[in-house]
Formats: structure tokens, C-alpha cells, sequence
């Protein structure tokens, strides 16, 4: 991630915004409901938006999501959207369907509203101006955002912790030999995909017991994937017929 700019220059939550923002909300309110985006295509493009805005917190939650539940590839026009909404400030023509528009509504008004109330911080440490008006809006913000910032916040530092104590996802391993074999190229490309989910790898690799009676440490064994394809902790290798 690299370093978000100056405070100063990160754009905050306004009362221009805030109206529009909330009116993009409303009439994309069955999108909320229905979304039509999976979980990881969601923060992927709340993490697009945060970071367009430079919202440190929601950078760092989105971060933590996206490892936890693993990498997914995001339609280039979504992406396109939702930083042209945030460069722009406000909600751009789109023909997409309103679950994106809903979620990138949401993405706006948390990192505008967290950055709000990260400029109440930085008046107290002496680096913005306490403007009368400035200091009474952001102050207002910063009562609504921090009750809702902060779970979220808990609730992305709960999963950083899973992803890191995860196993490693799969190593496919394709050899000149396997390089023809149809197996073997969609082993490649689905394990990451199907295991990129921390949970999911925690599930296989931490109760994959040797027998459906036992499960518990020291009682299972890391599982090998045929056809060139194993787990970190095991060598790959590739089945041969019994002659």
C-alpha cells in the first residue's frame, strides 16, 4: 500500500457530497439489498474507492478482506467507475446495474466520512486550522462515523488475524510433462481461486483427519493433489500405473 497523501489534501466529506452521495444511496436501494456482486468483488471495489479518496482505515479493512477472503478479478469497467466517482466526487452516468452503484455509493460516504473525522485528529495535533464552520462539520461527522467506523474496523482486524494464521494457499506445480493435460491447467487456475478463502484453507488443512472417526492434532496428514499438484508442505508428484 503506499502512503496516502498529506490530510490536508485528502478529500472529506462536504455537505455537497453528502447530499449527493445519500441520493445515490436511495435510488440505488435495492441494489444494497441485491447486491449482484459477490463478497470479494464488493471489497475489492470498496478498496478501489478508498483508496482513490486516500481513507487510511478503510484502505486497511479492505486490505484485510481482500486477504482473507482471497484474490478476484474485477470486471475493468467496475474499476473505471468507481474512480471516476471518486475522482470526481460525485455519482457519474453509468449503465451498470445498481448492486456496483450501491456499493460504490456505501464505499464514498464511509471513506469520505472516515477521512472527516481523521481532520478532527489532525486539529488536535496542530496541523489544520480550527475554522469555526470546518471544526463543527467535521465534528459532526466524526460523532456519526466513528460508531460505525470502529466495528468494522474490529471486525477487519478479527479476519487480518485468520488470514495470517492460515495455511498457505496450494502450490500447483505444472511440469513440462503436464503441460498438455487439461487436468492439470484447470487444477492451476482453480485452486487459488477455490482456496484463496483463509477459512476455507483453515478447514482442508487443519481438521482433514485420517479416518472419519479422527480429527485432532498429529492425527491427519497434509493432502497431496495428484497430477502435479500438492500443498506447501508436501512435493509434488505425478501418479503412475502399477506395471
Amino acid at each position: 500500500m503506499s502512503r496516502p497523501p498529506d490530510a490536508r489534501s485528502r478529500p472529506s466529506l462536504t455537505p455537497a457530497s453528502l447530499v449527493s452521495w445519500l441520493a445515490e444511496s436511495l435510488r440505488t436501494l435495492p441494489g444494497t439489498v441485491r447486491h449482484g456482486l459477490n463478497l470479494r468483488t464488493r471489497q475489492q471495489v470498496s478498496l478501489v474507492v478508498a483508496e482513490a479518496n486516500a481513507s487510511r482505515p478503510w484502505i486497511w479493512a479492505h486490505e484485510a478482506w481482500r486477504d482473507f477472503l482471497g484474490p478476484v478479478v474485477v470486471d475493468e469497467e467496475i474499476l473505471a467507475y468507481a474512480q471516476a466517482c471518486a475522482g470526481g466526487g460525485r455519482p457519474v452516468e453509468t449503465v451498470l446495474p445498481s448492486g456496483v452503484r450501491a456499493t460504490v455509493a456505501r464505499a464514498e460516504l464511509a471513506s469520505l466520512a472516515a477521512n472527516g473525522a481523521e481532520a478532527m485528529g489532525e486539529r488536535m495535533r496542530g496541523r489544520r486550522p480550527w475554522y469555526p464552520a470546518d471544526t463543527a462539520w467535521d465534528t459532526g461527522v466524526a460523532l456519526v462515523a466513528l460508531p460505525l467506523t470502529v466495528p468494522a474496523l474490529a471486525a477487519a482486524g478479527l479476519v487480518r488475524a485468520a488470514a495470517r494464521l492460515a495455511p498457505p494457499v496450494p502450490v500447483v506445480e505444472v511440469g513440462a510433462e503436464d503441460e498438455a493435460n487439461l487436468l492439470v491447467a484447470v487444477l492451476a487456475h482453480s485452486v487459488p481461486q477455490l482456496l484463496g478463502n483463509a477459512a476455507v484453507r483453515t478447514a482442508l488443512l487443519a481438521c482433514r483427519p485420517q479416518s472419519p472417526s479422527a480429527c485432532g492434532p498429529g492425527k491427519w496428514r497434509p493432502p497431496s493433489v495428484s497430477a502435479g499438484a500438492a500443498w506447501p508442505s508436501t512435493t509434488a508428484s505425478r501418479e503412475t500405473p502399477e506395471s
